[in-house]
C-alpha cells in the first residue's frame, strides 16, 4: 500500500458509513449511479461500506470500501468516467469486452460511461475513485482533436508501474494531499481534475488516440459546432 494514498484518505468527507449492504446500495447509488451491489459471503459477515467523497468543480474524489467481498454490477455509467486506484486489496473489473485485475501500485482501472460495467472487490479493497464527468471530458478531448469525434470509451487496465502510470498515481496523490489539506484555493483544485482529464486523454489508449497529432480538416470543429 502507498503511504500516501491510505484508507485514511478523506476521513472528514465521510457520506455512507454503515453495515447494511441494502442501504450501502441505496446511499452509494445516490452518489455515484444506481446499480446491483451482492456480498459474496453469507449473512455478508464482515460487511462495512465506507464511502467518502469530495467534490471539487466537475470531478470529485471518493473513496470506497465494503470489507467483504462483494459483486458490483452498475451497467453503464453514462455520466461519468471513473478511474479506480487500489489502496488495499484486489479486484477484477470487466468495462466492455476488457478484464483487469487491479492492485495497489500495479493496476487500476478507468471505466467509460458508455460501455457496461461489472466488478468483483476482495474482501478488505479499498479505492480512491475519481469521478470525472462525461461531458467535460468530451469537451476537453474535442479540443485536443480539432474535431467531433464518437465515444471517447478508455483501456480498462491502466498499468501503475509504467512511466505513465506513475505519473497518474502522482498526480492523484496530490489530488488527495490537497483535498485533506486546509487553505488550498478551489480554483486550484479544480484545475487539478482538468490536468487530470488531459493526462488520461493524452496518454492513456482509448478509441480515439489514433486522431491526436492527425491533420485537422480546416475549420472542422468550428463547423460541427455550428
Amino acid at each position: 500500500m502507498d503511504a500516501a494514498l491510505s484508507p485514511d484518505l478523506l476521513a472528514g468527507h465521510t457520506l455512507v458509513d454503515t453495515l447494511d449492504p441494502e442501504e450501502a446500495r441505496q446511499e452509494i447509488g445516490r452518489i455515484f449511479c444506481p446499480h446491483f451491489l451482492s456480498p459474496r459471503a453469507r449473512r455478508a459477515e464482515g460487511f462495512h461500506a465506507v464511502h467518502r467523497s469530495v467534490q471539487h468543480g466537475l470531478y470529485s474524489l471518493n473513496l470506497v470500501a465494503y470489507g467483504s467481498e462483494v459483486e458490483i454490477d452498475p451497467g453503464e455509467l453514462s455520466r461519468f468516467f471513473l478511474l479506480q486506484v487500489p489502496l488495499a486489496g484486489f479486484a477484477t473489473v470487466r468495462c466492455g469486452a476488457e478484464t483487469a485485475q487491479v492492485s495497489p501500485g500495479r493496476m487500476a482501472s478507468l471505466l467509460s460511461p458508455t460501455l457496461p460495467t461489472t466488478m468483483r472487490w476482495s474482501d478488505g479493497c479499498a479505492k480512491l475513485i475519481v469521478l470525472l464527468d462525461r461531458e467535460a471530458m468530451e469537451d476537453r478531448w474535442e479540443a485536443l482533436a480539432q474535431r467531433r469525434t464518437g465515444a471517447v470509451e478508455f483501456a480498462t487496465g491502466v498499468d501503475m508501474a509504467c512511466p505513465t502510470g506513475r505519473l497518474i498515481l502522482n498526480h492523484v496523490r496530490l489530488m488527495a494531499e490537497s483535498a485533506d489539506a486546509s487553505g488550498i484555493p478551489e480554483l486550484y483544485r479544480a484545475r487539478l481534475g482538468d490536468d487530470l482529464a488531459l493526462l488520461l486523454l493524452s496518454s492513456v489508449a482509448h478509441s480515439q488516440s489514433a486522431l491526436l497529432g492527425q491533420p485537422q480538416p480546416a475549420g472542422s470543429l468550428a463547423v460541427a459546432r455550428a
